[in-house]
């Protein structure tokens, strides 16, 4: 494995995705780095329920408000927060307005390890 080398990035350099829960967009990938990965999130609805068996997951809170579901825990966000989502943890958000966050995974997101509930 090499070390990854340094690199910069503006979510106005790259288009953004839709999915369940808003819009993401992937601003530094495996292919960027092989121990982690970072995406921007904008949330208008809630995500599903899932889990991750390999990757912990980190969410940095930059605007807004909501509520970040994690196993039997319940934690209110706001900007300035950051949660820490182990892997095997079931986890989902509820955004109160529009949420906007940093994820940070580690190891780098893998769709195959990303396992709706």
């Amino acid at each position: 494995m090499h070390s990854p080398l340094p690199h910069h990035v503006n979510k106005k350099q790259s288009k953004p995705q839709t999915n369940g829960c808003g819009y993401i967009w992937d601003l530094i990938t495996s292919e960027n780095n092989p121990e982690s990965s970072v995406d921007y999130c904008l949330m208008t609805k809630p995500s599903e329920k899932h889990k991750h068996n390999k990757t912990f997951e980190f969410y940095c809170i930059v605007k807004g408000t909501g509520t970040v579901y994690v196993g039997n825990k319940i934690f209110k966000v706001q900007p300035g927060s950051v949660i820490q989502i182990p892997p095997g943890y079931e986890h989902y958000t509820e955004p109160a307005d529009k949420l906007e966050l940093f994820v940070v995974n580690t190891p780098p997101f893998n769709q195959s390890d990303y396992i709706p509930i």
